[in-house]
């Protein structure tokens, strides 16, 4: 009894000492170092201290839902995070005084989670937004307005529209170059994006000449930056898979995968591509053995991140057995089937699923 007392009094006393302002700075510091588990609790914990102190519609409340949002998001936890992302969004866009970094972050974060679900539509108008409120003037933050075109491109390359993602992709380097220079991580990686954008075009000289061009950048920069030189990697692979260099493209992709996995862990939906890259190169040279394994990788991660009724998981399940059944592995073609079957959601009879 008494040991609860003081827990009691503990608490009210911290209540009553901590800030707002310095719990924020814990729950950011937390989340640069990517230390989500932590910060999570220290995030609710802000958020329930902003509502009580400042209101529902507070520019500081809206400030700790994104957090959390964030937080959520980087942890799988989609459907609480575009929740408290929505919230953010709206008081921010009702608020002229709303901190331009916290405003686009939240819209970015949002049709994140749009595009993740295909919901393309509601995705470009979240980023359109994002990059309408980055490009206000005066633009501070260049980079900030780089990301904003990044993310589109990214976007419109995920619907096939190349030519639309090369253009954004264009001017997001030359920002970035001119910001942070030709070295930058950030240049870099969308050097890395355009490069990709150029051989599924087709455009193979403009390709190479990109890929000779991060060659001589990259340098010493490889061992400081392990995820650019796997972006950069994924690129090479792409383009030679393109161009029939299959066994190359294999070689790249397994780097890309080694690096991936150590530095983002293995769900990271980087990760479940590249399994998917790799799975790709190996069947053009018909190498099967081992595939299932890949596969199993692959939708599971898919699985842990976006629930096991996702329509992208359902597509690719349905497409591997496609595949098996092409090549005349019937076993294995049925139990893909069977997966997708049951990833698949029901509909009853009312019309309802």
């Amino acid at each position: 009894m008494a040991g609860g007392v003081l827990l009691a009094l503990s608490t009210v006393a911290r209540a009553q000492t901590i800030t707002w302002d310095s719990l924020n700075q814990e729950v950011l510091s937390l989340t640069l170092k990517r230390d989500f588990s932590v910060a999570l609790p220290k995030a609710r914990e802000a958020l329930m201290l902003a509502e009580k102190r400042y209101g529902p519609n507070h520019l500081r409340t809206a400030q700790s839902l994104n957090n959390l949002g964030f937080i959520h998001l980087n942890l799988n936890q989609v459907p609480q995070s575009e929740t408290l992302l929505t919230r953010a969004v709206k008081i921010f866009s009702n608020n002229p005084n709303a901190d331009r970094t916290d405003y686009v972050q939240a819209l970015n974060s949002l049709a994140r989670i749009c595009a993740v679900q295909h919901r393309f539509a509601r995705a470009e108008t979240l980023y359109t937004r994002a990059l309408g409120v980055s490009q206000r003037p005066p633009i501070t933050d260049s980079l900030q307005w780089s990301q904003s075109l990044n993310n589109l491109a990214g976007l419109y390359a995920q619907q096939d529209k190349f030519s639309a993602a090369e253009s954004l992709c264009r001017l997001s380097l030359t920002i970035r170059e001119r910001t942070g220079g030709p070295q930058s991580p950030a240049a870099l990686q969308t050097l890395d994006n355009l490069i990709y954008l150029c051989a599924r075009q087709e455009k193979y000289a403009a390709a190479e000449s990109l890929t000779q061009r991060a060659a001589n950048l990259l340098g010493r920069f490889k061992s400081l930056y392990p995820l650019e030189t796997a972006n950069y990697q994924n690129s090479q692979g792409t383009f030679c898979h393109l161009q029939g260099k299959f066994a190359q493209a294999e070689t790249l992709f397994l780097n890309v995968l080694a690096l991936r996995e150590k530095n983002l862990g293995p769900d990271d939906p980087a990760v479940v591509k590249t399994l998917d890259n790799l799975a790709e190169a190996r069947k053009s040279q018909k190498k099967y053995e081992g595939l299932d394994s890949l596969y199993e990788r692959m939708t599971a991660a898919m699985e842990r991140n976006a629930g096991p009724q996702d329509p992208a998981l359902v597509s690719k399940l349905e497409s591997i057995s496609r595949f098996y059944e092409s090549i005349k592995q019937d076993e294995k073609a049925k139990k893909w089937a069977a997966r997708a079957e049951r990833a698949r959601p029901k509909v009853k009879p009312n019309g309802n699923q």
